[in-house]
């Protein structure tokens, strides 16, 4: 008696739980189904031929499952005669009652310049609505174009916010959205690219900007550390051969050529490069004897970043004795232009031309010439 009391007591609830999973399967069955969409023969006249029909009922499937509904095919739409459709909404009712779907659509179709004219009449069962409207459809856009058509007819508001742009062709709302849309994203990435290319653009002109930037400190770089006159040890000695001519001499006095043995020392000034301060004694030999001791300078400037040619200018003062003649002493002063090939750290090679001397005595004379030395550097 106990057990069946429990029994009992479980009935109430095991009826409910039945009840609830029967509703539940009912309700489900009924959402599964709300959005059925009955199409019923496609109605055509005789512009379309049997390939054009196929193409035109293949293309409304497709639009209204892209739609998000679930298409219903003449074959299980109860077999509906092409020649007894549905003339009122009982009867539309009727047939969309019969295959559990919220719509019936019936279409006609019709050629039209590039493209089909359509009329579409919808019954919604809903909201008990019988309407009719007309869509020009391109060939060009037949899908997209469908597709929006039954997004608009099949929904609450029906056809009638949607007949102006049904009718002659021009986009949707939607259509009009994503256009836009397109449009925005097609500036923004023109805009993004135009972006990318200015900011290119700049990056290269920056790249061109630093390595002209980098050519010009290493060629300034190479011109600071050219090679220049008196690098090294500071100390030089060096001799040579130079020859001199009168060009100029007292009344009393005849000229000629003279030849002359050349010594010459010299200090580097490391703070000037290219300064030297010079002595030099000098002995001359030819025509007359004589010998002298002078002191001065020589500036020579480096104009080449890798090849060791120095070119100046030199001048001196001193003691001019003669050692044969007259053995008149004078004051003498040499003005010089120089060229110096430094062949290593230590030696090099100087050419003296032209070289213009003046001495005092006896009225005054005039030499000129020029010489060739060879120069050590040491400390």
């Amino acid at each position: 008696m106990d057990k069946l009391k429990i029994v009992n007591s479980r009935s109430p609830f095991a009826r409910l739980l039945a009840f609830s999973f029967t509703v539940l399967v009912l309700a489900s069955s009924a959402v599964a189904h709300a959005d059925r969409v009955v199409v019923l023969p496609l109605q055509a006249d005789s512009s379309l031929d049997e390939d054009s029909r196929d193409d035109l009922e293949e293309a409304l499937a497709e639009s209204i499952s892209s739609a998000g509904h679930e298409f219903v095919t003449e074959s299980n739409a109860l077999q509906v005669d092409a020649e007894a459709l549905p003339s009122n909404a009982n009867e539309l009712r009727a047939v969309a009652e019969l295959q559990s779907a919220q719509w019936v659509l019936i279409v006609s179709a019709s050629r039209a310049p590039e493209g089909y004219r359509l009329e579409l009449r919808s019954f919604s069962v809903a909201w008990d609505r019988d309407e009719t409207a007309e869509v020009w459809l391109r060939n060009a856009e037949r899908a997209a174009r469908l597709e929006q058509v039954m997004r608009a007819l099949l929904t609450r508001e029906g056809a009638e916010p949607h007949r102006s742009w049904m009718l002659s062709g021009d986009p949707s709302p939607d259509e009009l959205a994503e256009t836009q849309r397109l449009a925005a994203e097609a500036e923004e990435a023109r805009l993004a690219e135009e972006q990318a290319r200015e900011l290119e653009r700049q990056a290269e002109e920056e790249r061109a900007l630093e390595a002209e930037a980098q050519v010009q400190a290493a060629a300034q770089a190479a011109w600071e550390e050219r090679p220049r006159y008196g690098d090294g040890p500071s100390m030089m000695a060096g001799g040579g051969l130079g020859a001199l001519a009168l060009v100029a001499v007292p009344s009393e006095a005849s000229g000629g050529g003279l030849m002359t043995l050349q010594g010459r020392f010299g200090y580097a000034i490391e703070s000037v490069p290219g300064l030297e301060l010079r002595a030099g004694l000098d002995v001359v030999l030819g025509s007359a004897s004589a010998f002298s001791l002078t002191g001065g300078g020589v500036y020579l400037f480096s104009p080449f970043t890798e090849l060791p040619l120095h070119f100046g200018v030199g001048a001196d003062v001193g003691y001019f004795q003669s050692i044969s003649g007259g053995r008149a002493a004078s004051l003498i002063a040499r003005l010089s232009g120089l060229g110096v090939w430094t062949i290593s750290p230590s030696v090099a090679l100087e050419l003296v031309v032209p070289e213009v001397a003046v001495l005092s005595a006896g009225g005054g004379a005039l030499a000129l010439g020029g010489g060739l030395r060879v120069t050590t550097r040491f400390d």
